[in-house]
């Protein structure tokens, strides 16, 4: 099963469906924790024109696209690449290469059909509900 992305105005903070995506407000509470993780794309390519982006993945996972990528609890890697954008009208994020939380969730933000983002499914198999509740 994929989810679509739809854009929401405010911070989500509690469980949500898969999909939704929105904007870290500079009042955020973690806002340090994104700032400091955030990649190199992200201030070379967007910082000037949108705050980084958060998408509810599977398992209620809050993933910041614009973050750099962790191995083993440490950054790793330049970021995602990262393109299209997020808002009231549609979302067209497209991120590569995949999202992987090891053992938990592994696959992509891209464009699927109608040329709208969606969060895929787990390329390993794992399954979920339409929540994103994960199915032994």
């Amino acid at each position: 099963m994929s989810w679509p992305l739809v854009f929401s105005q405010q911070p989500i903070t509690a469980v949500h469906t898969p999909g939704i995506c929105f904007f870290v407000p500079k009042d955020d509470e973690n806002w340090a924790y994104y700032h400091t993780n955030l990649s190199p794309k992200y201030f070379a390519q967007h910082a000037k024109t949108r705050l980084p982006i958060i998408v509810i993945l599977p398992r209620n996972i809050y993933w910041c696209v614009d973050q750099l990528g962790t191995k083993d609890g440490v950054p790793h890697g330049g970021g995602w690449n990262v393109t299209g954008k997020i808002g009231p009208i549609g979302c067209t994020l497209n991120c590569t290469p995949s999202i992987n939380f090891n053992g938990l969730y592994h696959g992509f933000v891209q464009i699927g059909p109608n040329q709208r983002s969606i969060v895929t499914d787990d390329c390993e198999g794992r399954k979920f509900t339409a929540d994103g509740v994960f199915l032994p």
